[in-house]
């Protein structure tokens, strides 16, 4: 069996370097870090390819290099980062992760698959992995091997919120409403609050889906009130806007809408503009990123 490599051990390619360059390369990874958590690119930036001059298989600051150029949307250099850190340490789970989610941002999913395969072959109990998998899976129209996937990630961990609310996006598309229903309570049973939009509107969809549109219609309009309190107006009104679809005449959407001084439209789905919504049906989401 393959070993896991573990992010924060040593790597043997670290080892064979020499004692000062090892201390040099290991100080520039740290500081890369407080740097990143200061919001300061270009001095992580900086910081990481002074760290590649002393070691250019210095995994850890391929790594951060690419996570960094993801994080302001370098794609490009980030998937140079990653495939170098792959290559360094064909091992590194979470580097070839990195690689698949930025792979499929960037439309090849082929790669994609491939890399979040590679991830799991590292680590099998990689839920995001199998989870980001299966995304990739269901976009390519493999809905079988997507279930599984989904199945896979919840099983390696029971309160993986994106798994289980991508499985009940895919259980709502093949007509199993409960169950797709049943998905979106667990996913949002491991969210917190204020991150919980996208899958109370998840669950209001199914709802509604299911015509449950008294259960739909409270879903939405707390979301929206979540949205106003955050400051999100103009998703808050989709919100209120998508209850006047199911309640033309519902008081307290046209009260909210009223009190954000924007009048309710002619309440028809296709007069609404599905790219305001925080989920759109789970087609074109972003998906996870972290480890």
């Amino acid at each position: 069996m393959r070993r896991r490599r573990n992010f924060s051990a040593r790597s043997p390619l670290t080892e064979r370097i020499s004692a000062g360059s090892r201390q040099t390369t290991a100080a520039r990874n740290s500081l890369a870090y407080v740097l990143r958590f200061l919001g300061k690119h270009s001095d992580v930036v900086s910081e990481l390819k002074a760290a590649l001059k002393f070691n250019n298989n210095n995994v850890d600051a391929h790594y951060l290099l690419g996570l960094e150029h993801r994080s302001v949307g370098n794609d490009a250099e980030a998937i140079a980062e990653f495939y170098e850190a792959s290559r360094a340490d064909p091992i590194f789970a979470a580097a070839h992760f990195e690689l698949g989610n930025a792979l499929r941002d960037n439309k090849q999913d082929g790669t994609a698959i491939e890399q979040h395969q590679e991830a799991i072959s590292n680590n099998p109990n990689y839920s995001d992995a199998h989870s980001n998998l299966g995304v990739v899976l269901k976009g390519a129209g493999r809905n079988e091997a997507a279930l599984l996937e989904f199945q896979e990630a919840i099983k390696s961990n029971p309160r993986n919120s994106e798994a289980h609310y991508e499985l009940a996006g895919l259980l709502q598309d093949i007509g199993n409403i409960d169950d797709a229903i049943a998905e979106h309570r667990e996913a949002l049973k491991g969210s917190r609050r204020w991150h919980s939009a996208k899958f109370r509107v998840g669950l209001a969809d199914a709802l509604r889906a299911a015509k449950n549109n008294d259960a739909a219609i409270k879903e939405y309009l707390e979301v929206g009130d979540d949205l106003m309190m955050s400051g999100a107006q103009r998703e808050a009104v989709t919100m209120f806007r998508t209850v006047l679809e199911i309640d033309p005449h519902n008081a307290t959407a046209l009260k909210r809408i009223e009190a954000t001084a924007e009048q309710p439209t002619d309440p028809k789905p296709d007069a609404m503009d599905k790219s305001e919504r925080p989920s759109s049906a789970h087609q074109g989401r972003r998906y996870r990123h972290r480890r």
